[in-house]
């Protein structure tokens, strides 16, 4: 049985590299999950920023329409120039309004943005801290096999070789 040591080591240095490689493997998956999931993330972001701006136009649109509206109303009775304080209070009250909702829009769209950021940045340190216990792994696995070749060759109660 004087080969029994050999064969522990050896099962200890496979066993020990075939860790290292799935760690090294596992951590590149989780590095291409965060890098999609980031691509994702952008690309709701580009979206959602598509969307607040359809959402602007829309607003405006409707406020040119009611100011329209408004003049055409008024527009047989010779006020239209803008020549009454309740003509003009109107338009300019529709346009006061379209400005404070595109500007509300702002602000919900830069928060989200944000949010989208904060989910990048959450997701790119969870990939790191992947890596690392990867590379933890990996480590214990070095130590694993150090102290399987100590006991193999009978530490430090053993004779040194002679020759």
């Amino acid at each position: 049985m004087a080969a029994a040591p050999y064969i522990a080591v050896a099962m200890a240095v496979v066993g020990g590299m075939q860790q290292a490689k799935a760690a090294k493997k596992q951590a590149s998956a989780q590095r291409q999950q965060t890098e999609m999931m980031n691509k994702a993330e952008a690309a709701k972001n580009r979206y959602n920023q598509l969307l607040a701006k359809r959402r602007k136009i829309t607003t405006m649109r409707q406020a040119r329409i009611r100011a329209g509206k408004i003049v055409a109303a008024t527009g047989g009775s010779g006020i239209a120039g803008g020549g009454t304080s309740s003509f003009t209070g109107s338009v300019g009250s529709i346009f006061t309004q379209a400005s404070a909702n595109v500007g509300n829009q702002n602000v919900a769209t830069d928060t989200g943005n944000q949010v989208s950021s904060f989910n990048q940045q959450a997701a790119n340190f969870g990939s790191d801290a992947n890596t690392q216990a990867a590379r933890g792994m990996r480590w214990q696995a070095v130590s694993s096999i150090g102290s399987s070749l100590f006991s193999a060759s009978g530490g430090f109660n053993s004779s040194p070789p002679t020759g």
